[in-house]
């Protein structure tokens, strides 16, 4: 026991070393931020949170359904979810080329980036966030309603509801705190994606810049002190986000395969 203690601190002193460095320096080396790049910062921030917060959004409205019926539907499972985790098993960047081939090179895409303008453009990011996270959306809520004792569902069944009215009248409420354990689990994946969104958007500044292709931007510039900044920041947030995640999983009722 004492090995896998000794292991656990050395983990938690390297994670702590090496995530922590930006926050020291921002703390103690009294970085300045020129004030163009800190509007830049503000702008990428809102995006993201804004992006984020609309494909985690429709990701929950498209998941929630698919997990259930994938559910209740063992025999096929091992059919349907292979496909449906194909995006979190290749590179974001693999996921954002494939995007930006469909909507320019195919009639169909052609058609809806022409009536929608997905390329180039805040609404290309977050279709690759939906890509990115419907995965992640489907694999959570598939086990928790696996979790979920059939007892409950037979005997809605038996008093005549049917299999939405009993997913969404007595399933979902009484699942509150993991719904919103599943939100979160996707908005910091999506919030986190780089690769994708940055092909379909074009990392276009003032347009289509989110936190993470910021940072990349800024680290090609040589602007080290909004870097400092920007990965404190996005650190802290993600740790919060971590934090409450694991709260929740902490109390009763919570899958913790999911």
């Amino acid at each position: 026991m004492r090995v896998f203690l000794l292991l656990l601190i050395l983990l938690l002193v390297l994670d702590a070393t090496v995530f922590a460095t930006p926050i020291y320096m921002a703390i103690w080396q009294g970085i300045l931020v020129p004030g163009h790049m800190l509007s830049d910062f503000y702008y990428s921030m809102l995006l993201s949170l804004y992006t984020s917060t609309t494909s985690s959004i429709l990701i929950l409205l498209i998941t929630i359904p698919v997990g259930y019926y994938i559910s209740r539907r063992i025999t096929r499972r091992n059919l349907l979810l292979p496909v449906i985790m194909l995006p979190s098993s290749i590179s974001p960047a693999a996921v954002g080329l494939l995007l930006l081939l469909f909507f320019t090179k195919t009639p169909l895409g052609l058609i809806i980036d022409n009536t929608l303008k997905i390329v180039n453009d805040p609404k290309g990011i977050i279709a690759a966030q939906l890509f990115l996270g419907i995965p992640v959306g489907v694999s959570y809520f598939t086990a928790l309603f696996s979790s979920i004792p059939r007892s409950y569902e037979d005997a809605a069944l038996t008093m005549g509801f049917t299999n939405i009215e009993y997913l969404y009248s007595i399933l979902l409420p009484m699942s509150t705190r993991q719904v919103f354990t599943g939100f979160i689990l996707v908005f910091t994946r999506v919030l986190g994606d780089f690769g994708a969104s940055y092909i379909i958007g074009g990392g276009i500044w003032g347009k289509t810049v989110t936190l993470p292709i910021y940072l990349y931007l800024v680290s090609q510039l040589g602007g080290i002190g909004v870097l400092v900044i920007t990965l404190s920041i996005y650190i802290v947030s993600i740790l919060v986000l971590i934090t409450i995640v694991y709260q929740l999983e902490s109390m009763e009722g919570l899958p913790r395969n999911a």
